[in-house]
């Protein structure tokens, strides 16, 4: 539940926004919303597994729901939009800790032999609120207002604090631990200024931005001396000799790769449905729904047959094997496709993703020194939304540099004689996936050049978006056939490896 908590939040919140936005003002910080979010859970997910390695995970899952339920509360009063994003911060602080001690509580609760069957149950939440949050959020927006859906959280992280205050076990501090302070000062510079990097990087459009540049030479150093500390305490809030495992490796590179293709898919192909096939946003929304079915059940599925036999390489590789094909289907999607050609690649995803995602934490769960399980876990949780952050941000960059450099070729050269605010919005790249922009640009065009410049340019840029998106999906294709390569090399698997 506390899991669910924090998972349904991303998606409700996410529904909301835009009507926040429109009462509260501030669209240049729209994203912010999100990114502060994201920044303090990342950070927190980072080093609470070794924190709660120490203190036990019930301590800090209480105190996550405690800080997610206020920050909740409190985003329902926000006067204005920067108030909104400071709580957001506070409100990723709870959600990082319910994330990263509900999958490390599993791997206390269970036998490694028992771990498969409910880390699968455990990820198939994430796909659950992924359904069922859009339409909640929406819900209660039309019919209650945005400040509602902050709310909503209240009921679900009582009954969460209840149930696991009186059920669940806590653990013997270690009194002779010491906390790495200054390797969390040092893994905090890193993370924030690499995210903010990419936050820049993805805003700008450029990686030579002033912006860009300070944080990542901020990230190099910091990386650097956070790498040297980590060597030299004895404890140290990331133990760089887990790395030395083949398996917390390779699955933690493997996590990395997964996430960074699925969130590709689920940022571009809506752009692709919306702007190139010109379906609605609710079309497109619901066209994701296949993949998070398809992950619901196979996380389920795979995580049972996993704690029967033992093994979890061959259900990971098969489900890397459906990732694979399933991003070769996104490379041939172009203008003629049908709508319905991408329901079968995106079930095929979801069902790559159920236990390559769920049997991944199995592995390095039981990979690791029981002392460290939770610092194993939040390390495996960590690089997953690593993952996903750079990838897609690199991806944002390369679709705007592609629509400039290839704008002359799919445009009339006429089109440079309009007035210059109708160019501009021609030349935005978020014009095609925004009906009321390209219906203000459509009736512009039959001002200024008639029905005929009209068709001609909309066909253009239709055309050029979906080069983009194409050229997109050929790299996103590379990178699942990584995915493959990386989780045919995870040691062989077994009962005798899982009782060790």
């Amino acid at each position: 539940m506390a899991l669910f908590l924090a998972s349904l939040n991303l998606t409700v919140v996410g529904t909301a926004l835009p009507r926040v936005v429109s009462e509260l003002g501030g669209i240049h910080l729209y994203s912010w919303a999100f990114t502060g979010y994201f920044l303090t859970s990342t950070l927190v997910i980072a080093i609470s597994g070794k924190i709660s390695d120490i203190y036990g995970r019930k301590p800090l899952m209480l105190l996550g729901i405690i800080i997610f339920s206020a920050g909740s509360t409190l985003l329902s009063l926000s006067p204005d939009i920067l108030t909104l994003i400071v709580l957001r911060g506070v409100q990723g602080i709870g959600g990082g800790l319910l994330i990263s001690m509900s999958f490390a509580t599993i791997a206390d609760i269970f036998t490694p032999q028992e771990r498969g069957r409910y880390q699968g149950f455990t990820t198939s939440a994430f796909g659950f609120s992924s359904i069922v949050g859009p339409l909640i959020g929406g819900l209660i927006t039309d019919h209650f207002g945005w400040r509602c859906v902050f709310l909503i959280n209240l009921p679900f992280g009582l009954l969460a604090f209840l149930f696991i205050q009186k059920h669940l076990q806590g653990v013997q501090v270690r009194q002779k631990a010491v906390i790495d302070y200054v390797g969390i000062l040092l893994l905090g510079s890193t993370t924030i200024s690499l995210l903010l990097g990419l936050t820049f990087a993805g805003l700008r459009g450029s990686w030579l931005h002033a912006q860009v540049l300070t944080c990542l030479s901020i990230t190099v150093l910091s990386v650097g001396s956070f790498l040297v500390w980590e060597r030299r305490f004895p404890s140290p809030v990331m133990d760089l000799k887990l790395f030395r495992n083949r398996t917390i490796t390779l699955s933690n590179l493997a996590g990395f790769l997964t996430i960074a293709a699925m969130h590709a898919c689920i940022n571009y192909l809506p752009l692709y449905l919306q702007g190139v096939k010109s379906t609605g946003a609710t079309l497109s929304g619901l066209l994701l729904t296949p993949l998070m079915l398809g992950q619901v059940s196979t996380s389920a599925i795979s995580g049972i047959l996993a704690s029967r036999t033992g093994k979890y390489k061959p259900f990971v590789v098969v489900g890397g094997c459906l990732i694979a094909v399933a991003l070769a289907f996104t490379a041939t999607l172009g203008q003629d496709t049908p709508v319905w050609y991408t329901l079968f690649f995106m079930v095929l995803l979801g069902m790559g993703m159920g236990p390559v995602m769920s049997l991944l934490t199995l592995a390095v769960q039981n990979a690791a020194p029981k002392e460290q399980i939770g610092m194993a876990t939040s390390l495996n949780q960590f690089f997953r939304q690593l993952g996903g952050t750079i990838f897609v941000t690199i991806l944002g960059i390369f679709l705007n540099q592609y629509l400039a450099l290839h704008v002359s070729e799919h445009l009339p050269a006429v089109v440079q004689t309009l007035p210059p605010d109708l160019v501009a919005s021609i030349h935005n790249p978020n014009a095609l996936s925004n009906p009321v922009m390209m219906g203000e640009i459509r009736q512009d065009l039959l001002q200024f050049g008639g029905s005929e410049l009209a068709h001609r340019v909309l066909d253009g840029l239709r055309a050029m978006l979906s080069g983009a998106i194409q050229n997109i999906f050929l790299t996103t294709c590379g990178v699942g056939f990584l995915v493959v390569l990386v989780l045919l090399g995870l040691p062989s698997d077994g009962r005798k490896q899982q009782r060790n």
